[in-house]
């Protein structure tokens, strides 16, 4: 009908009318059959898209139904995450860290723990390979029977039933499948199925960490405490930028948005490092092994002291303070172990007739958070001089120390008041030389002289000024003096006498030569004379400093019970005209207070002498030499009675016939010789305490100098230890020949320095810095390895971020308490009173802090004041805040970017709160307990990574940066640094005045064999378990940390060793323990495990708090056959709100509501997404 219109239509358009011929109709009847074929193929067309759009519309169902379950299997997913690590006390490690599992990238989920050993050092050796299989939870994958992913045995070895690939090799560079769930579709006849899988992000190195890029807004030294974020140059697909991080944080919010950016990709083809690197991740501040939040020592120690003492605040349980397990004797201070006795002390009695003593020895002291707080707040104390930063002289002290028993003798050297927990910063004793020459007095009798020269060690990173000090021999002298006098004839005459009995003023009556009291003093001042208040003397950092007599003639000795007539001052040496050796004590042969004691012997002018001194080898004697602070020259007439405080007192309990001796002889000479004007002394023996070296001709000169002694300890006391040392193993006294003033002493720098290190002869060092001085205050619980935190010389000098087995104490325990007992041998004997503790510092330390403790860095910015030192520098602040942590909070919250925390991997969340209420929450003083919930860290790093990528990464973090060195200069372009102290000194790989930096191949290999540890140790259940060694004996892991045995592989340290020393005198349980018996071991060139971990322990720990999903659904028809798929992934993050938030996030855990303490924190989805096709697995069927 329409055509026919249409043609009547066309008809009566034409021109021509209807008069048409033959040819004009057959034209029209082959366009009208033409024109019904077309609406013929029009039909059936519209009937097949009719067709297709009903399948389609089928598809699409299909396809949505698919969508759905993927969306319903990460839903699944996150609620198998809330079940199982909700819960702060979870750790999660891959599967890989099992060698050849099967399915090598599974998430695992373990319940954490500890050994718990700080609380109960005594306790039973920890069965670690039990503690793991038992503990295990489950694997994060989907599974049509469950129960199969119970077992830690799943990933090993079996395989998925029915896999579908979540992640690809060829797509993301790993692969990991999760078995297919069916779906019964019911009365649809439709079935469907899912999948899921789940990988943790905090095994892998973070790529868009925010924050400051140079020293702009922060102290770029802050990093070597805190690095800033992982180095990506070792990867295949990315590059390190230079600058834009903070822009690059926002925006950058996957790996494949990163390709983006072309100045950091790289890479081409697929992005096979999705194993390795993330753009997501942040983890919570929590304490996996107790639960809750850990606690900022920031802010904890930047309240005031009376905030500090209390026990509780505002209802909120101070957990710095004492435990009920913690003695009385500790005041309610928090000691960061458990101690083994109630006093700090032990009384240790030396039965040495008539000089018999009892001593209240301070080396069962266990620190506390107070020690912390006291190292912590030393920056406020610091004061500027020429010599740059500088600190004054402190005690250290102890409030759980006990005062000598009343009615006894006690040492010469005080032990510290008992009155405050302090750090103390001291020089070290270096050497005390008493050097023998001969004289002849006014009267004509001869006389020994004792010329006392000492040497003091600087051993900190800044400069260090004293009062002064005093040094003295005290308890015996163990030499005879065999005088020959020759006359002109030739005939011989022989006077010998005890040099004790002709010295000792204390028991003289007595018809002994015994003391207690000092037999002389060598008084060191600023002046060389009398002390006076407000002078110093300065040591510049590291610096060894002489010390020699300021008079040009001796002193003329007289016994008394006075410091009259029995004192030398010594001055330090400035120049070489001060560098003098003419001043001494002449002692006379009589002793005035006995006079069996000595002889008279005038010489004739005729006369010659000569004077052998013999060491005594009757019976092994305690021969002591001590050192204390200016208390005596302040005082120079007082009583022998009067004490200063010790700083150094070396005993050496078998000296003569176990010691090292020989007999001194002096040169013959005659009257003449002796009497001429103006003629000089000339030496012929030396007396000698020293502190031992790292490589000497002379084997008895050399020791282990950090690795197993605390030089920075006072009291060398054979009591005091387990082990059958002479002295102790850093200490020796000895005597050796000299025939001139040269062979005393070698020295530098016109006589004002002389050497240790390597060796005390110019092949050592004037300058050896150890310990660190800290200008800022600190933010790595491992940069606390430089606070001393042991009260015994028997111990490692560097104790926290280390983990060797103690040289004290058997392998299978952190700590042992030695009976009291009596014992000794030779002439004394010792009653030791009360049981010895002997600890494992570095372990129980260790596991004290690392994982309950952090330091957020909203801390006091400071700068050095600008007053002159004196004691008064710790009375009250001196240093210039320039910042007060207030104010830091303040404008970190005010602008972030603008003002970074010190610790720039913090992340403030203010919960939707105003700046005014988060810091009136947070100053307040359990705002330490509280901060834990607004912060988060931004890339942390799970060490139970295997992943050795994300380790380099993390590693190189340091890579390149151009921090501060005083006296030096950076590494390398291309190494990375891992210096000891925030602000270095000298030079990259200096041995005794430097830092340690590495490769990138060094770092790529030590990287490797931290996987390898990983595997061997892991999963860490804990992180205080990864930084410290396993209370066991195996020699694998019971001998040090995971990171320390990854550095010994890689033998990173063979250009620090020196020479082997001696271990026969050390405990038969433990000498074993001593790994690497050689001097070199922890030396500042002697890279260390504390030192790696001290800028990246910050962003450490032992679980994931970030995940990603990766989701899959299917449509099937009733006959199975597949219809449609879909992949999808969301990134989840663990919060710090419990999932019923009517718990406060501070909560602890024994607190919470049922349903809290079941399921934990909340995890809230960060991103969601569909996978695109190009993306999709290729294997699914």
């Amino acid at each position: 009908m329409n055509v026919n219109s249409a043609s009547q239509t066309r008809a009566r358009r034409s021109p021509r009318g209807f008069g048409k011929t033959g040819a004009d109709r057959g034209f029209a009847l082959i366009v009208t059959l033409s024109l019904m074929v077309l609406l013929v193929v029009i039909a059936v067309g519209l009937l097949t898209l009719g067709s297709i759009s009903l399948r389609r519309t089928s598809a699409d169902s299909a396809q949505l139904t698919a969508r759905s379950n993927a969306r319903l299997s990460v839903m699944m997913a996150i609620g198998e995450l809330q079940k199982n690590l909700g819960d702060d006390r979870r750790v999660t490690a891959d599967a890989s860290i099992f060698d050849n599992a099967a399915n090598p990238h599974a998430l695992g989920v373990w319940k954490s723990w500890s050994p718990k050993l700080a609380d109960n050092p005594l306790g039973a050796a920890p069965r670690y390979a039990n503690e793991k299989e038992s503990r295990f939870v489950g694997w994060m994958t989907s599974n049509g029977n469950p129960d199969e992913l119970a077992s830690v045995e799943w990933a090993k070895s079996a395989s998925p039933p029915d896999p579908v690939e979540m992640f690809d090799d060829k797509l993301d560079g790993f692969l990991l499948a999760g078995s297919r769930v069916k779906i019964d579709g019911g009365l649809t006849g439709k079935r469907g199925g899912l999948a899921w899988a789940v990988v943790q992000d905090a095994t892998k190195a973070k790529i868009n960490v925010g924050g400051p890029e140079d020293d702009t807004n922060h102290d770029i030294n802050d990093e070597l405490q805190a690095q800033s974020r992982p180095n990506l140059t070792k990867s295949d697909n990315f590059k390190q930028p230079k600058d834009g991080w903070n822009r690059r944080a926002g925006r950058v919010i996957s790996l494949e948005q990163a390709r983006l950016d072309p100045e950091m990709y790289q890479g081409t083809g697929n992005l096979l490092e999705k194993g390795d690197f993330t753009a997501q991740g942040f983890g919570l501040l929590t304490d996996v092994v107790n639960g809750g939040f850990k606690t900022d020592l920031s802010l904890a120690f930047e309240m005031s002291d009376a905030s500090f003492k209390q026990d509780n605040w505002n209802g909120l349980k101070n957990p710095l303070r004492a435990k009920a397990t913690t003695p009385a004797s500790y005041g309610g201070q928090g000691a960061l172990f458990r101690p083994l006795t109630n006093s700090g002390s032990v009384q240790v009695q030396l039965n040495f007739n008539p000089a018999s003593t009892s001593f209240e020895f301070p080396v069962a002291a266990v620190p506390t958070f107070d020690t912390l707080r006291s190292y912590y707040r030393t920056p406020f104390h610091l004061y500027s001089t020429h010599d740059g930063t500088t600190v004054f002289e402190r005690e250290g002290d102890h409030v759980a120390l006990r005062p000598p028993p009343s009615g006894s003798f006690s040492h010469p050297g005080a032990p510290p008041p008992a009155r405050n927990t302090q750090a103390g910063y001291r020089p070290v004793l270096d050497r005390v030389l008493f050097v023998l020459s001969v004289a002849v007095g006014s009267d004509k009798e001869v006389r020994m002289v004792i010329t006392p020269i000492v040497t003091l060690w600087n051993p900190y990173n800044t400069a260090l000024e004293i009062e002064g000090a005093v040094a003295y021999p005290w308890m015996d002298l163990p030499f005879r003096l065999e005088w020959t006098f020759t006359s002109a004839g030739g005939a011989q005459e022989k006077k010998n006498i005890s040099l004790s009995n002709i010295v000792n003023s204390q028991f003289a009556h007595m018809g002994h030569g015994r003391s207690i009291n000092p037999y002389f003093y060598a008084l060191v001042t600023p002046s060389g004379g009398p002390a006076v208040s407000g002078q110093s003397i300065r040591f510049q950092p590291g610096e060894v400093r002489v010390f020699v007599p300021s008079g040009g003639t001796s002193v003329e000795f007289t016994a008394g019970n006075t410091m009259t007539n029995k004192s030398v001052y010594l001055r330090p040496v400035d120049s070489i005209d001060q560098y003098n050796f003419k001043g001494g004590l002449a002692v006379p042969m009589k002793n005035p207070l006995n006079a069996t004691f000595g002889f008279t012997r005038p010489m004739a002018a005729s006369d010659f002498v000569e004077l052998a001194v013999v060491p005594d080898a009757s019976s092994d004697y305690p021969l002591s030499v001590g050192l204390e602070d200016v208390s005596r020259a302040k005082a120079p007439g007082a009583s022998d009675n009067f004490r200063g405080a010790a700083v150094c007192d070396v005993q050496t309990v078998n000296y003569a016939q176990t010691g090292i001796t020989t007999t001194m002889k002096s040169p013959r000479m005659s009257y003449g010789e002796l009497t001429a004007s103006g003629a000089a002394k000339s030496p012929f023996g030396i007396i000698e305490t020293y502190h031992r070296v790292a490589s000497d001709s002379a084997g008895n000169r050399r020791s282990d100098l950090v690795y197993t002694t605390n030089p920075r300890q006072a009291f060398v006391n054979r009591y005091v230890t387990n082990g059958t040392f002479a002295s102790a193993p850093h200490y020796e006294t000895v005597v050796r020949s000299v025939s001139k003033f040269d062979q005393v002493l070698e020295s530098t720098n016109g006589g004002r320095n002389a050497f240790y290190g390597q060796s005390n002869t110019a092949a050592g060092r004037s300058k050896l810095c150890f310990f660190e001085i800290p200008e800022a205050t600190p933010l790595s619980i491992a940069s606390l390895q430089n606070a001393d935190l042991s009260w015994t010389a028997y111990s490692p000098a560097n104790q926290i971020g280390n983990s060797w087995a103690s040289a004290y104490v058997r392998r299978n325990a952190p700590a042992e308490k030695i009976a009291k007992a009596a014992g000794g041998k030779g002439a004394a004997t010792y009653d030791r009173k009360d049981d010895l503790p002997v600890y494992d510092y570095s372990y129980l330390l260790n596991e004290a802090l690392f994982d309950s403790c952090y330091f957020s860095g909203i801390s006091s910015e400071i700068a050095p004041g600008t007053i002159s030192g004196s004691p008064d520098v710790w009375v009250s602040p001196v240093a210039k805040v320039k910042r007060s942590h207030e104010k830091v909070l303040q404008d970190h919250l005010s602008n972030p970017e603008e003002h970074p925390l010190r610790n720039s991997r913090m992340r403030f969340f203010t919960k939707g709160k105003l700046p005014t209420e988060i810091e009136s929450e947070l100053l307040a003083p359990e705002g330490c307990i509280k901060i834990a919930s607004y912060l988060q860290v931004d890339g942390a790093f799970n060490v139970n990574s295997t992943s050795e990528k994300a380790w380099t990464a993390l590693l190189t973090g340091m890579r390149d940066r151009e921090f501060k060195v005083a006296e030096g200069y950076l590494p390398d372009k291309g190494k990375t640094a891992f210096p000891r102290f925030r602000m270095p000194r000298g030079t990259d790989s200096d041995n005794w005045l430097g830092y340690r930096s590495l490769s990138d191949d060094e770092i790529q290999n030590l990287a490797q064999k931290i996987v390898q540890q990983v595997k061997l140790r892991g999963p860490f259940l804990s992180l205080a378990e990864f930084v410290n060694r396993r209370v066991e004996t195996s020699d694998q892991m019971g001998l040090k940390g995971a990171l320390q045995s990854a550095i010994d592989e890689c033998r990173l340290n063979d250009d620090a060793m020196y020479d082997n020393f001696a271990t026969n005198a050390y405990p038969n349980s433990s000498k074993k323990n001593i790994d690497i018996a050689n001097t070199g071991v922890g030396i500042p060139g002697y890279l260390t495990q504390a030192d790696v971990l001290q800028s990246i322990a910050p962003v450490l720990t032992a679980r994931s708090d970030t995940f990603t999903i990766r989701g899959y659904g299917e449509t099937r028809d009733a006959t199975g056959r597949l219809m449609a798929n879909a992949w999808c992934e969301a990134v989840v993050q663990r919060t710090p709100e419990f999932i019923d938030s009517s718990d406060p996030s501070h909560t602890q855990i024994s607190a919470l509501k049922p349903v809290n303490q079941l399921f934990g924190r909340r995890f809230e989805i960060v991103s969601f997404r569909f996978l695109g096709r190009h993306e999709e697995p290729t294997s699914h069927s």
